[in-house]
Order: structure tokens, then C-alpha cells, then sequence
């Protein structure tokens, strides 16, 4: 094998790799913009995800706060009627001495 084939085999080599090279940059590109969309998804999901615990959170705290009245009313019911029997035993104790 004489100089000129040696120069041709290696310029054959390196035109291989050239494209070999060319192409793993083309699939690292690829792969890139794979990994981007990727990110841009577990953002919006993440996002998504906070706004659904804020939303559970403030549905669960409005829920809670909604039965308090409600106790309280039945509280107060109670109290009144208590408050009632005492005014009546207090008329009859009146009523009895008088």
C-alpha cells in the first residue's frame, strides 16, 4: 500500500466518523428537546398539583369553618332551653310563695 492509499483509507475514516459524529449530535438534539418538553410537563404538572392541594386545603379549612356555626347554634339552642325551664321553675317557685 503505497502513500496515496493510506491517505485515502484514513480520509475514508475520518468521513465516517464525520458522519457518525453528525449524527450523534443530531440524536443528541433530538434527545434534548425530548428532555425540554419533558421538564416544561413536570412544571405545568407541578403546578397543577399545587393548585389542587391549595384548592383541597381551602375547601377542607371553608367546610370546617361552615360546621362551627352550626354548633355553636346547637349550643345556644340548648342553653336557651335551659334557660327557659330555670325561668319557669322560678315562676312556679314565685307563684308558690305568693
Amino acid at each position: 500500500m503505497d502513500t496515496n492509499d493510506q491517505l485515502s483509507a484514513l480520509f475514508a475514516a475520518a468521513l465516517e466518523q464525520q458522519e457518525a459524529a453528525k449524527a450523534a449530535v443530531a440524536d443528541l438534539a433530538q434527545e434534548r428537546k425530548a428532555l425540554g418538553a419533558a421538564v416544561e410537563a413536570i412544571k405545568n404538572a407541578s403546578s397543577s398539583l399545587q393548585s389542587a392541594t391549595g384548592s383541597a386545603a381551602s375547601k377542607a379549612v371553608t367546610e370546617s369553618l361552615g360546621l362551627a356555626p352550626k354548633s355553636a347554634v346547637t349550643a345556644l339552642n340548648t342553653a336557651t332551653e335551659a334557660l327557659t325551664e330555670a325561668v319557669d321553675k322560678v315562676r312556679n317557685a314565685g307563684a308558690w310563695i305568693s
